[in-house]
């Protein structure tokens, strides 16, 4: 039970800050729309999104299958809006939720920011109870001021119980703890909070705490006049000089020579350098996204099983170590020439000439030779050993002993 509470409580979250955010976004298309009521009812649409990304999320081991089952879940989310700002603003919403919940998966976190509880998210609600208060938004001031009192009562149950499930769980090999008694007394005490936020909630607006507010940014506004009052009661205005006449050009330049047309070489040495440099450019920035896609792909890859185990995509032929032996991060082969390296690719080359493509990673060396039907010679041996020393000993491989693969 404590933990689909907790699982709950934690959806919850999502769902009340989301609901103070649609109630300030209602206000705002308000300025515009007549009907501020029935565009914040429609804004709740945005929960099917916010759900069904958190199951793929959860669920999902492809990031394929994640983007298809959170733009499936966005398609009623764009019928429902009416209007074509509504439609925008709903589904860039719905898009920064899959992105939280894609950065939350990435990071390996048990929980996105979505579905972590903590007291700075009541700064939200107060701040936008305070807007609805000072522009008498009737509907914008009345959620939030509930949504204050439900996340407060959400974060005393939230801690209350993810503390003690934690400590009756440190301390479960004890003998003899009354884990039954602990579990009352606790239940005692969030009852007793409960009542006293809930007294709170229904007799602070009989203290006019809302006028208070109003009288507060009244007098808060006169002091900045005030102040400004101070700052700009000695400011003085100067003349500015009248406009010149402009010179006539020939006036302005002169022994100046004429400025004659560009030749046609250097108009075609001019595009053509342009050009090479856009396509380098492009080439830069379409290789670095590949690379970021690729490792998003990766980051995101979940096995299907559930253990303490680190799962990382292993290349047969180049380890999957990302440290050399000084703790530096390891350039790939292609841009290293040190003696190792050197090794690495030799043997890389003499495995591919005898297969292109390797079907499995588990395989040692000497099975990947005999895989890749690499004939017995002196050369394989002498390459095999240098290899195991480039890639598994400590020292790692020298300069003599490249000279000696060449000889």
């Amino acid at each position: 039970m404590p933990k689909k509470l907790i699982l709950f409580l934690q959806y919850l979250h999502g769902v009340l800050v989301f609901t103070a955010i649609f109630a300030g976004l209602s206000q705002i298309f308000a300025l515009f729309q007549p009907d501020q009521t029935a565009v914040f009812l429609r804004m709740f649409i945005i929960f099917l999104p916010f759900f069904a990304t958190s199951f793929a999320a959860r669920h999902v081991r492809s990031i394929f299958t994640f983007l298809l089952i959170s733009l499936i879940s966005m398609v009623p989310v764009f019928f429902v809006a009416l209007t074509i700002i509504e439609k925008v603003v709903f589904l860039l919403i719905s898009m920064i939720i899959m992105i939280i919940r894609i950065v939350g998966r990435v990071r390996e976190d048990s929980y996105d920011a979505l579905m972590n509880p903590f007291l700075g998210i009541l700064a939200l609600f107060v701040i936008l109870y305070i807007v609805g208060v000072l522009s008498k938004n009737d509907l914008n001031s009345t959620v939030n001021y509930y949504l204050v009192f439900g996340y407060t009562i959400l974060i005393i149950i939230y801690k209350n119980v993810t503390q003690l499930e934690g400590y009756l769980e440190y301390n479960s090999s004890v003998e003899n703890i009354p884990t039954r008694q602990i579990r009352k007394n606790n239940r005692l005490i969030i009852s007793v909070f409960l009542a006293m936020v809930i007294a709170a909630m229904i007799f602070l607006p009989m203290t006019g705490a809302s006028q208070l507010i109003v009288y507060l940014w009244y007098g808060l506004r006169a002091v900045l006049r005030f102040i400004g009052s101070l700052f700009s009661g000695g400011s003085e205005t100067t003349d500015i000089p009248p406009e010149t006449e402009t010179a006539p050009a020939e006036e302005m330049t002169p022994g100046m020579m004429d400025v004659t047309e560009t030749p046609a070489w250097l108009t075609a040495l001019y595009d053509s350098l342009s050009l090479a440099l856009g396509v380098v450019v492009g080439l830069l920035i379409l290789v670095a996204l590949v690379t970021a896609i690729y490792k998003l792909i990766k980051k995101f890859y979940r096995p299907s099983f559930d253990n303490n185990d680190e799962a990382v995509f292993l290349d047969p032929l180049g380890g999957s170590d990302s440290m050399d032996r000084m703790g530096r991060r390891e350039r790939p082969l292609w841009l290293s020439f040190d003696p190792n390296a050197v090794i690495r690719k030799q043997y890389r080359k003499m495995i591919r000439k005898g297969k292109k493509l390797i079907d499995r990673s588990a395989y040692t060396p000497t099975e990947l030779e005999e895989y890749a039907e690499i004939p017995e010679s002196e050369h394989r041996t002498r390459l095999h050993g240098l290899y195991e020393k480039a890639r598994y000993s400590q020292e790692g491989c020298t300069k003599e002993d490249v000279q000696s693969l060449k000889g």
